[in-house]
Protein backbone atom coordinates (compact mmCIF):
# COMPACT_ATOMS: atom_id res chain seq x y z
CA UNK A 1 0.00 0.00 0.00
CA UNK A 2 1.28 3.43 -0.87
CA UNK A 3 0.65 6.66 1.61
CA UNK A 4 -1.83 7.76 -0.28
CA UNK A 5 -3.39 4.15 0.04
CA UNK A 6 -3.19 4.08 3.39
CA UNK A 7 -5.05 7.61 4.25
CA UNK A 8 -7.68 7.01 2.19
CA UNK A 9 -8.72 3.88 3.94
CA UNK A 10 -7.84 6.07 7.53
CA UNK A 11 -10.14 9.14 6.36
CA UNK A 12 -12.74 6.62 5.54
CA UNK A 13 -12.34 4.91 8.78
CA UNK A 14 -12.49 8.41 10.37
CA UNK A 15 -15.13 9.72 8.20
CA UNK A 16 -12.87 12.57 7.21
CA UNK A 17 -13.18 12.45 3.51
CA UNK A 18 -14.30 15.78 2.95
CA UNK A 19 -12.17 18.72 2.63
CA UNK A 20 -11.82 21.01 4.89
CA UNK A 21 -10.12 17.66 6.98
CA UNK A 22 -10.30 17.39 10.33
CA UNK A 23 -6.81 15.60 9.92
CA UNK A 24 -4.69 16.96 7.71
CA UNK A 25 -2.19 14.94 5.70
CA UNK A 26 0.48 16.34 7.06
CA UNK A 27 -1.02 15.05 10.82
CA UNK A 28 -1.98 11.42 8.83
CA UNK A 29 1.62 10.86 8.17
CA UNK A 30 3.24 11.66 11.22
CA UNK A 31 1.25 9.23 12.94
CA UNK A 32 2.03 6.99 10.43
CA UNK A 33 5.69 7.74 10.91
CA UNK A 34 5.32 7.34 14.72
CA UNK A 35 3.49 3.64 14.03
CA UNK A 36 6.17 2.59 11.85
CA UNK A 37 8.37 3.40 13.93
CA UNK A 38 7.33 2.24 17.10
CA UNK A 39 6.83 -0.88 15.22
CA UNK A 40 9.95 -1.35 14.34
CA UNK A 41 11.24 -0.66 17.62
CA UNK A 42 9.30 -3.46 19.38
CA UNK A 43 9.42 -6.09 17.51
CA UNK A 44 12.70 -5.19 14.71
CA UNK A 45 11.04 -6.32 11.73
CA UNK A 46 13.49 -4.76 9.88
CA UNK A 47 17.17 -6.40 9.34
CA UNK A 48 19.58 -4.76 7.05
CA UNK A 49 23.67 -5.50 6.32
CA UNK A 50 24.07 -3.96 2.81
CA UNK A 51 23.06 -0.36 3.28
CA UNK A 52 26.46 1.32 3.64
CA UNK A 53 26.27 4.44 5.48
CA UNK A 54 24.33 2.32 8.00
CA UNK A 55 26.13 -0.96 7.79
CA UNK A 56 30.07 0.14 7.38
CA UNK A 57 32.18 1.49 9.31
CA UNK A 58 35.69 2.50 9.13
CA UNK A 59 38.13 1.51 11.95
CA UNK A 60 41.38 3.74 12.73
CA UNK A 61 44.19 2.88 14.59
CA UNK A 62 44.28 3.83 17.94
CA UNK A 63 40.21 5.20 18.05
CA UNK A 64 37.82 2.91 19.62
CA UNK A 65 34.84 4.51 19.75
CA UNK A 66 32.67 4.65 16.90
CA UNK A 67 28.91 6.46 16.16
CA UNK A 68 26.64 4.30 15.41
CA UNK A 69 23.72 5.80 12.92
CA UNK A 70 20.59 7.07 14.62
CA UNK A 71 18.34 5.00 12.85
CA UNK A 72 20.00 1.84 14.07
CA UNK A 73 18.02 0.17 17.29
CA UNK A 74 20.00 -2.83 17.95
CA UNK A 75 22.96 -4.74 16.46
CA UNK A 76 22.53 -8.18 15.37
CA UNK A 77 25.94 -9.08 14.28
CA UNK A 78 29.34 -7.05 13.99
CA UNK A 79 32.25 -8.34 12.03
CA UNK A 80 35.77 -6.96 11.63
CA UNK A 81 36.73 -7.53 7.83
CA UNK A 82 40.73 -8.15 8.77
CA UNK A 83 39.60 -11.05 10.61
CA UNK A 84 36.34 -12.05 9.48
CA UNK A 85 35.52 -13.56 12.63
CA UNK A 86 31.94 -11.81 14.36
CA UNK A 87 32.61 -9.88 17.87
CA UNK A 88 31.35 -10.70 20.70
CA UNK A 89 29.02 -7.93 22.66
CA UNK A 90 30.37 -7.44 26.71
CA UNK A 91 29.40 -4.75 29.28
CA UNK A 92 31.38 -1.85 30.69
CA UNK A 93 30.57 -3.69 34.24
CA UNK A 94 32.17 -6.83 32.56
CA UNK A 95 35.06 -5.05 31.66
CA UNK A 96 35.91 -3.13 34.57
CA UNK A 97 35.72 -6.37 36.80
CA UNK A 98 38.03 -8.37 34.46
CA UNK A 99 40.50 -5.96 33.68
CA UNK A 100 40.35 -2.00 35.21
CA UNK A 101 42.69 -0.67 32.69
CA UNK A 102 40.80 -2.37 29.35
CA UNK A 103 39.99 0.40 27.92
CA UNK A 104 43.99 1.27 27.19
CA UNK A 105 45.30 -2.08 26.04
CA UNK A 106 45.82 -1.96 22.11
CA UNK A 107 45.58 -4.92 19.79
CA UNK A 108 42.61 -6.78 16.85
CA UNK A 109 39.33 -6.16 18.73
CA UNK A 110 37.56 -8.90 19.62
CA UNK A 111 34.47 -7.39 21.42
CA UNK A 112 32.83 -4.67 21.75
CA UNK A 113 30.90 -2.35 24.00
CA UNK A 114 27.22 -0.11 23.94
CA UNK A 115 26.82 0.77 26.88
CA UNK A 116 30.03 2.80 27.13
CA UNK A 117 29.06 5.95 25.52
CA UNK A 118 25.09 6.30 23.92
CA UNK A 119 24.68 5.86 20.86
CA UNK A 120 28.62 3.92 19.84
CA UNK A 121 29.99 1.34 19.47
CA UNK A 122 33.05 0.72 22.08
CA UNK A 123 35.75 -1.92 20.30
CA UNK A 124 38.32 -3.64 22.56
CA UNK A 125 41.01 -3.92 22.08
CA UNK A 126 41.83 -0.21 21.27
CA UNK A 127 42.71 -1.16 17.20
CA UNK A 128 46.45 -0.95 16.19
CA UNK A 129 45.40 -0.88 12.40
CA UNK A 130 42.98 0.19 10.48
CA UNK A 131 40.20 -2.17 9.30
CA UNK A 132 36.09 -2.08 8.76
CA UNK A 133 33.45 -2.98 10.77
CA UNK A 134 30.66 -5.00 8.81
CA UNK A 135 27.18 -4.34 10.78
CA UNK A 136 23.83 -6.32 10.34
CA UNK A 137 21.35 -4.49 12.16
CA UNK A 138 17.39 -3.54 13.29
CA UNK A 139 17.18 -0.22 11.79
CA UNK A 140 14.38 2.08 11.64
CA UNK A 141 13.28 2.92 8.00
CA UNK A 142 15.51 5.11 5.94
CA UNK A 143 13.65 8.04 5.05
CA UNK A 144 10.30 9.29 6.99
CA UNK A 145 7.39 9.20 4.77
CA UNK A 146 6.35 12.40 4.15
CA UNK A 147 2.42 13.71 2.61
CA UNK A 148 4.29 15.54 -0.32
CA UNK A 149 5.40 11.95 -1.86
CA UNK A 150 2.07 9.77 -1.43
CA UNK A 151 3.15 7.20 -4.19
CA UNK A 152 6.03 6.09 -1.69
CA UNK A 153 5.21 2.41 0.19
CA UNK A 154 6.33 2.12 3.99
CA UNK A 155 9.71 0.36 4.57
CA UNK A 156 7.98 -2.43 6.49
CA UNK A 157 7.10 -5.99 4.76
CA UNK A 158 3.63 -5.13 2.66
CA UNK A 159 1.50 -7.46 4.33
CA UNK A 160 1.53 -5.65 7.73
CA UNK A 161 0.55 -2.02 5.56
CA UNK A 162 -3.12 -2.78 6.31
CA UNK A 163 -2.24 -3.37 9.94
CA UNK A 164 -0.66 0.13 10.40
CA UNK A 165 -3.92 2.07 10.47
CA UNK A 166 -4.86 1.37 13.79
CA UNK A 167 -1.76 2.94 14.95
CA UNK A 168 -2.77 6.03 13.07
CA UNK A 169 -6.08 6.17 14.45
CA UNK A 170 -5.38 5.51 17.92
CA UNK A 171 -3.01 8.53 17.68
CA UNK A 172 -5.15 10.42 15.49
CA UNK A 173 -7.91 10.35 18.26
CA UNK A 174 -6.28 11.61 20.84
CA UNK A 175 -6.10 15.23 18.64
CA UNK A 176 -7.18 17.86 21.27
CA UNK A 177 -10.15 19.30 19.47
CA UNK A 178 -13.78 18.91 19.78
CA UNK A 179 -14.18 17.41 17.05
CA UNK A 180 -11.48 14.97 17.04
CA UNK A 181 -11.04 13.75 20.55
CA UNK A 182 -12.52 10.48 21.16
CA UNK A 183 -10.53 8.38 23.84
CA UNK A 184 -13.30 5.60 23.34
CA UNK A 185 -12.43 5.28 19.42
CA UNK A 186 -8.61 5.52 21.08
CA UNK A 187 -8.94 2.64 23.70
CA UNK A 188 -10.40 0.74 20.75
CA UNK A 189 -7.56 1.18 18.32
CA UNK A 190 -4.75 1.40 20.97
CA UNK A 191 -5.76 -2.29 21.65
CA UNK A 192 -6.35 -3.44 18.34
CA UNK A 193 -2.74 -1.91 17.49
CA UNK A 194 -1.00 -3.49 20.28
CA UNK A 195 -2.66 -6.96 20.11
CA UNK A 196 -0.98 -6.87 16.43
CA UNK A 197 2.71 -5.64 17.75
CA UNK A 198 2.61 -8.87 20.28
CA UNK A 199 1.15 -11.12 17.24
CA UNK A 200 4.78 -10.38 15.20
CA UNK A 201 6.54 -10.44 18.19
CA UNK A 202 4.90 -14.08 18.42
CA UNK A 203 5.77 -14.67 15.01
CA UNK A 204 9.23 -13.37 14.68
CA UNK A 205 9.84 -16.01 17.50
CA UNK A 206 8.59 -18.88 15.25
CA UNK A 207 10.49 -17.54 12.58
CA UNK A 208 13.65 -16.86 14.45
CA UNK A 209 13.70 -20.81 15.77
CA UNK A 210 16.94 -23.20 14.81
CA UNK A 211 16.77 -26.65 15.65
CA UNK A 212 20.11 -26.38 17.03
CA UNK A 213 20.13 -30.87 16.92
CA UNK A 214 20.84 -30.08 12.93
CA UNK A 215 24.58 -30.54 12.56
CA UNK A 216 26.33 -28.73 9.37
CA UNK A 217 29.34 -29.72 8.42
CA UNK A 218 31.50 -26.94 6.48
Amino acid sequence: MTVKDILQRTRQLLTDNIPPYLWSDTELVDYLNDAANELLIQTRLLIDSTTPDICRIDVNADVAVYALDRRVIALKRVLLQGTGIPLSRVTQQYMDASNIIWDQATGVPRTYLLDATSGHITLYPIPDSSDTLTLTVYRLPLNELTPTAQDIEPEINYRYHPRLIAGILCRAYEKTDTETFNPTGGQKYSDIWHRFIEEVKKDNLVTDYVDTSYRVDF
